[in-house]
């Protein structure tokens, strides 16, 4: 099994993902949303590119059977009615369609949008994702969604694990950098709290308040599901 890790730029060409199994990966917080999102029955998930095109989305959908969420700049976005914690995704969002914007995760997405599968892990369904990934016949591509294109430690380690349980029980071939994010989960998976209080989005989401969502996130394997996006949506 052939694994390559990227971390989100606007220059990796879409092609890359042509014939492969994508995952991508925002720990904090996108892709932990999309998780818990779904685990509390939320019908599906329209990511979005920019708060314009979110929407317009939401206006042809309906207002009655679709929420708001998102971020921008770490804040939720003015007149949206959720932002990007995933806390507010757990009461009052069954049956309901989420129309979600972001500043790296939603962007992560689009760029896997040729990939022949793509699924959406974080630490909070991680093991699950590699359950599944286990039955993969294609080159699997993991995207770190990063920020703003720069290394995220958080999204790093997330992939470290799936790599560390993909190779107990698979034969892997890895590139490089997927080598070293293996080691790197193996090292440090009795600790990471204190290993990931050295990423830098965990210094601004502390210091801007969100404190809750950083133990939220870093739950592992709370949530047996693996949100696949297709066709525009994610369920």
């Amino acid at each position: 099994m052939r694994i390559m890790v990227f971390n989100y730029n606007k220059m990796l060409p879409k092609s890359i993902m042509i014939g492969k199994t994508a995952v991508v990966i925002d720990v904090f917080r996108a892709t932990s949303v999309i998780t818990t999102a779904l685990a509390y029955g939320v019908r599906e998930i329209i990511p979005s590119l920019t708060i314009e095109e979110a929407l317009k989305e939401f206006t042809r959908k309906g207002e009655h059977h679709c929420i708001l969420g998102g971020e921008q700049k770490m804040q939720k976005i003015d007149g949206f009615h959720f932002g990007n914690s995933p806390q507010s995704y757990i009461k009052n969002v069954k049956d309901k369609i989420i129309i979600l914007t972001t500043t790296n995760g939603t962007q992560a997405i689009n760029l896997c949008r040729q990939a022949n599968k793509i699924y959406i892990a974080s630490f909070l369904n991680a093991k699950h994702v590699t359950e599944l990934l286990q039955q993969n016949n294609e080159e699997i591509v993991i995207l770190c969604a990063g920020s703003k294109g720069s290394f995220a430690l958080e999204d790093a380690l997330c992939a470290g694990k799936l790599l560390y349980h993909l190779s107990k029980t698979s034969n892997i071939d890895l590139d490089d950098f997927a080598w070293s994010l293996k080691n790197m989960y193996e090292t440090n998976k009795n600790n990471l709290w204190n290993f990931i209080a050295n990423a830098s989005a965990f210094s601004a989401l502390l210091n801007s308040g969100f404190g809750k969502d950083l133990e939220f996130c870093l739950q592992e394997d709370i949530y047996p599901i693996v949100p696949q996006y297709k066709n525009g949506k994610i369920n």
